[in-house]
């Protein structure tokens, strides 16, 4: 296989970059859970469309949508459970007024 790729013009380090990159991803998805999800039927079929027109899997678009979502929904969670707190006299809080003076931007 390296003599193959080298014939190709790779060097012998893109070769062996190579080769890492793909025992790295072969070691991560050797790791990843499986997840079954149901979906409305127009979904799947947006999603079978959109994995044909690209060449991609399903599962590619699914897990990049979880991905692109899951900070923000963290994100949500962690100042809902901080306003909670806010509410209940459990955290301090700092005037706008009082933190532009404190940084010189009082106007």
């Amino acid at each position: 296989m390296c003599v193959k790729l080298l014939g190709q013009g790779r060097t012998p380090s893109s070769v062996f970059d190579r080769r890492l990159g793909l025992l790295f991803m072969l070691y991560l998805y050797s790791e990843a859970a499986m997840l079954a999800i149901r979906l409305p039927e127009s979904i799947e079929k947006r999603l079978e469309k959109l994995a044909r027109r690209t060449g991609r899997t399903k599962t590619y678009y699914v897990r990049e949508a979880i991905l692109q979502h899951l900070d923000d929904l963290e994100d949500m969670y962690l100042a809902e459970h901080v306003l909670d707190r806010i509410r209940d006299g459990e955290e301090n809080t700092v005037a706008l007024e009082d933190v532009m003076k404190r940084h010189g931007l009082a106007g």
